[in-house]
């Protein structure tokens, strides 16, 4: 018996991961290029499948699991949402009908830190136009919201570089604090720190108006979180100060995207900051791992 697997969009995954999940099925798995562009492009890509691959831009809404009554399983190439109402993937129809979700657990951490010290550097070195002179890092304090894994891995380059690293979030991290990350709350840690980087899980809005007003006006600000994490508005105004910085990549919420292009102060790379050939790898390695779980009964990384 076979599994007929179909993938929605660009998964951006390795050489091989396609033939890997097919010997899983027993069947080559559909494989289409670029997301799709409207719901019925999706409807027919999802079509027939007992399984879906699909990537976080994405929406399968309701109304795919409606008329899919042997669609079994949603593989999602992202790492979960904390609010299952912002999922690019309706959760609760995928409940309602019995299909399994997973997701994937931490797998672009790594190439995210190295670019946030990528932008520290070329910010602090001149390399942008948003410092008169050029300073050193070494001393600076770096401010991380959300020190969840990726936020471990940019506290522990930081210190390496010399830099002062507090934190805040919802929960202190003893052991974060056990190895010299001290937490502050948002209000003084935005109002103390050189630096200011987002890791928050997706979904998750940390600034508004109130907490721009409090944020030093010459610092700069990193963010790879998907979601509202920066009200945009907010940041617009916050941007016209002489001394402001910004940098996001092309993930982040595409108001963030839209500011960044427009202000002589800010810019939004157009590549993945989580992007890399070890990134790529550990997620298709992931992707195979929860379908191998879900065929074998045993489902893993379960959201849904």
């Amino acid at each position: 018996m076979t599994f007929s697997l179909s993938a929605l969009d660009d998964l951006v995954l390795v050489e091989g991961t396609f033939d890997r999940l097919g010997e899983l099925t027993g069947a080559p798995a559909k494989r289409w290029y670029g997301d799709p562009e409207s719901f019925a492009e999706t409807a027919e890509r999802a079509a027939g499948a007992n399984g879906l691959l699909v990537s976080w831009r994405t929406k399968v809404p309701a109304e795919i699991f409606n008329r899919s009554p042997q669609l079994k399983y949603v593989g999602l190439a992202a790492s979960p949402f904390t609010d299952p109402t912002e999922c690019n993937v309706d959760l609760a129809a995928a409940t309602e009908h019995g299909v399994v979700v997973s997701a994937l657990g931490q797998y672009g951490d790594e190439a995210t830190a190295e670019w946030v010290i990528l932008r520290m550097l070329t910010a602090a070195r001149g390399l942008q136009p948003w410092r008169e002179t050029c300073i050193e890092l070494k001393g600076k304090q770096l401010g991380i919201v959300g020190m969840g894994n990726m936020g471990r891995e940019v506290a522990e380059r930081a210190a390496a570089l010399g830099m002062i690293v507090v934190y805040t979030g919802p929960r202190r991290k003893p052991e974060a604090e056990q190895a010299g990350f001290n937490y502050l709350p948002l209000k003084e840690l935005l109002a103390t720190s050189d630096i200011v980087t987002f890791h928050t899980p997706k979904g998750t809005a940390v600034m508004d108006e109130e907490a721009f007003s409090g944020l030093r006006t010459d610092a700069l600000l990193l963010n790879t979180s998907i979601g509202p994490t920066l009200d945009p508005s907010a940041l617009e105004h916050w941007l016209t100060g002489e001394h402001a910085a910004f940098a996001c990549d092309i993930c982040v919420a595409g108001e963030q995207q839209q500011i960044a292009n427009r202000s002589t102060r800010a810019i939004c790379d157009q590549f993945v900051a989580g992007d890399s050939k070890e990134m790529r790898q550990r997620k298709s390695d992931q992707l195979v791992e929860n379908l191998t779980a879900f065929l074998e009964g045993n489902p893993i990384r379960r959201v849904a």
